[in-house]
């Protein structure tokens, strides 16, 4: 019973070190997608925003918007700011990495739109009219959102007109203000349970025979 007990344990803590190894390497992950849905995200993301993609045929590209059209739109190429033009049907994977806003009349609605499909949890970066700053998108109202701010126990909220660019990170491990991971800890629980308080009470009684 004993070494069952124990066999039990290295089961449950492999496990708990598994699922974290997972957590801490898997991030967001681009899938392939209808030429629709790659032409609404290019519309809502607009011309200057940098984007990574990969090709039907292979090819890994990385550039910003440029001209935007229904069948089509523009990348102008990071590295030599040659413009190709991409159709929407060879895209086979689509990573956002900055969003660039304009100042404009309807910027307000086009940055909501963008955090709202970045969604609850997201780690970014924002940069404002006056500073820098990466959190995770925390909650989101209609004329602002607030980010809870890395290695801080506050958050901050950040007006829509203010935001100039948004740029999605890795992800980061859970912050204190979200709460732990209950799954883990009752896995961790069960395993000490087996490994240390058991045997420690079964020592204390005389027709314990594990």
């Amino acid at each position: 019973m004993h070494r069952t007990s124990r066999r039990l344990a290295v089961v449950l803590i492999a496990s708990l070190l598994w699922m974290t190894t997972v957590d801490a390497v898997a991030g967001p992950q681009s899938t392939a997608q209808s030429d629709y849905v790659i032409r609404r995200q290019v519309e809502l993301l607009g011309p200057g925003s940098e984007l990574k993609l990969k090709l039907a045929d292979g090819r890994t590209l990385e550039g910003s918007i440029g001209a935007v059209d229904s069948a089509s739109f523009e990348l102008i190429s990071k590295k030599d700011h040659d413009r190709v033009q991409i159709d929407y049907r060879v895209v086979a994977e689509f990573e956002v990495r900055k969003v660039v806003f304009p100042e404009a009349k309807d910027m307000n609605v086009q940055v909501q739109r963008v955090v709202n499909q970045l969604g609850i949890g997201r780690h970014i970066q924002v940069k404002t009219s006056s500073e820098k700053v990466n959190g995770n998108v925390h909650r989101i109202w209609d004329d602002h959102f607030e980010l809870l701010l890395d290695k801080k126990w506050k958050s901050l909220d950040v007006a829509y007109t203010d935001v100039r660019e948004l740029s999605p990170q890795p992800s980061k491990r859970r912050q204190t203000g979200d709460g732990p991971d209950v799954g883990k800890v009752i896995l961790m629980g069960f395993a000490l349970f087996l490994i240390v308080v058991l045997p420690v009470q079964c020592s204390l009684r005389k027709d314990c025979h594990i």
